[in-house]
């Protein structure tokens, strides 16, 4: 990931479109299976995306996911630009993530990946808030356009209609 100048707003708006629709997947996986590893997988990616139009927006390359915390911490945490608590979400992650596609024997709780998702949507917004002001106009319609769908599922299942009485 290396963009040239004249690309680094339209990149920074592809990660955080990607950052958007992973998380609509993970909550797509979450409401409707028993596959939490793979929610876990793509909150992971969600917040990766995200960091990564961080990283873009100070002309940063990422060629490890591991390195993504140091050059948060560095850029972001200590300059006290962004809160140490999205850098505490996004180790519990990488390790999650880890864990969860590596280690078959390891089984998430229902609870923690809800929250989990949680903390990710708002490591998203707050980021992408951030970087409001470089984001292409067009790209930032479909970033709106994704969190529409997120919050059309959401109204649907409270209101669906399947087990009301006739």
């Amino acid at each position: 990931m290396n963009p040239t100048l004249p690309d680094i707003p339209q990149s920074i708006a592809l990660y955080l479109q990607r950052a958007t629709e992973s998380l609509l997947t993970a909550k797509l996986v979450l409401d409707n299976s028993y596959f939490l590893f793979g929610v876990i997988n793509r909150l992971y990616y969600a917040c990766f995306y995200a960091a990564s139009a961080l990283m873009i927006s100070k002309g940063l390359s990422v060629n490890r996911h591991k390195s993504i915390m140091p050059l948060l911490s560095l850029h972001f945490v200590k300059p006290g630009v962004l809160d140490n608590k999205w850098l505490n979400l996004y180790s519990t992650l990488l390790r999650a993530r880890s864990k969860g596609d590596y280690d078959v024997s390891w089984d998430f709780k229902r609870s923690d990946v809800e929250t989990l998702y949680s903390e990710s949507e708002a490591f998203i917004k707050e980021i992408t808030r951030m970087l409001l002001p470089i984001i292409p106009p067009e790209t930032l319609n479909a970033i709106k356009e994704a969190e529409e769908l997120m919050r059309e599922e959401e109204s649907s299942e409270e209101d669906d209609g399947y087990f009301e009485d006739e």
